[in-house]
């Protein structure tokens, strides 16, 4: 309102304003506008609600089924006392660890053989030499990487549920 000076406000001096301006109504028509249109979706929203109803007899007698996961598989065993089926996991995961450990030795023999070689006199065969030997290193590290992953991984087991 630019020609308003006083702090009063006359509707003598509002009309000519509008009849100037008269989109200077709309700065009040909108948010108006807004609010008596989200009540009224509100209100029809409302009316609109279920009530959740107390479940009938069918859905009472009806069984819980549990998820599968391994966690709940594992249960099972946990709540039979079934130690041979924990032993047995032991017994996998030892075998594992001396299958890893054989070719852990016969990997070190070798690197060690490829070691010797690259101070050969030969350069073509010790250049081979090198080659072969990063790529078995490679392997090695690759063991011990799968050694960690296996100390990581364990399980619980007693009343405590601590580390076997």
């Amino acid at each position: 309102m630019s020609g308003l000076s006083s702090g009063a406000l006359s509707p003598s001096l509002i009309i000519p304003e509008l009849e100037a301006n008269p989109f200077i109504l709309l700065a009040f028509a909108i948010p108006l506008i807004i609010i008596i249109g989200a009540s009224i979706a509100m209100s029809l929203g409302k009316g609109r609600a279920k009530i959740d109803s107390p479940p009938t007899l069918e859905q009472s007698k009806e069984q819980f089924k549990v998820p599968a996961s391994p966690f709940n598989r594992e249960m099972k065993y946990v709540e039979d006392d079934d130690i041979n089926h924990f032993f047995k996991a032991i017994e996998t995961d030892m075998g594992k660890i001396q299958d890893v450990t054989k070719k852990y030795e016969r990997l070190v023999k070798i690197y060690k053989k490829l070691d010797m070689r690259t101070k050969s006199f030969s350069e073509r065969r010790a250049e081979r030499a090198r080659e072969r030997r990063e790529i078995v290193f490679k392997d090695i590290v690759e063991i011990y990487q799968y050694i960690e992953k296996l100390k990581t991984r364990g399980f619980a087991y007693g009343d405590k549920g601590k580390k076997a």
